[in-house]
């Protein structure tokens, strides 16, 4: 059952990708990457690291949760990766490399799945590319304490109950503005982590395999 989800979610992330309407619903007046285009030339690239596993026939990924610290996502749930380094051969060996060392995993053991849609984020400059991949078995995960406060690991299905996201009001910048998200473990997920979990989710709510194996 589980090749023939990952042979299907590999399929969907080669064809059309519901990322401009998954990034608008959480933000509606999202401009999209091609309206941003002209505007990109500037921006940091980076990627993320949606990351699957089994443990007891159950699919998971996982989050981090940030430290607190002196920076626009500060105390922020969100998925293992960073900045694209000079020896990055790619972007997807900045997420595998990110995520490697942000919460120990083996890059040399897991299966890349695909990519969605890349994302921009105004308030640090990122140009987010994020990729998926699978491990057949449970690491050992361990938080590199720089960077993550805590990993957070998350069956799938538990994700598809928060399909709808609802409404949480946030400090940003010292301004209470009204976002949308969902929640996980009391942390609200939002901004482009929720974004990007979104078009996830679209993706996985339109296979065949997905009811049968979560």
């Amino acid at each position: 059952m589980i090749d023939f989800f990952l042979k299907e979610l590999k399929e969907s992330l080669n064809g059309e990708l519901p990322g401009a309407r998954a990034h608008q619903y959480v933000m509606k007046d999202r401009l999209t990457i091609e309206d941003l285009s002209n505007n990109l030339h500037s921006a940091r690239l980076s990627a993320v690291l949606i990351f699957l596993y089994l443990e007891n026939d159950r699919l998971f990924t996982t989050f981090i949760k940030r430290p607190t610290y002196k920076g626009v996502h500060s105390g922020q749930i969100s998925l293992p990766g960073g900045k694209m380094e000079l020896n990055d051969s790619s972007l997807m060996h900045t997420a595998y490399r990110e995520a490697e060392e942000e919460i120990s995993i083996n890059a040399k053991k897991i299966e890349g799945i695909g990519q969605l849609s890349k994302l921009y984020i105004p308030p640090s400059n990122f140009l987010v590319s994020p990729y998926i991949a699978f491990q057949r078995n449970k690491p050992e995960f361990i938080a590199d304490k720089r960077e993550v406060d805590k990993i957070i690991k998350v069956p799938l299905s538990v994700l598809l109950e928060r399909y709808e996201y609802q409404i949480a009001t946030v400090n940003i910048g010292g301004v209470r503005r009204k976002v949308k998200g969902f929640y996980l473990e009391d942390n609200l997920v939002w901004g482009a982590t929720a974004m990007i979990m979104r078009e996830f989710l679209e993706v996985l709510k339109n296979l065949k395999s997905t009811n049968d194996l979560l």
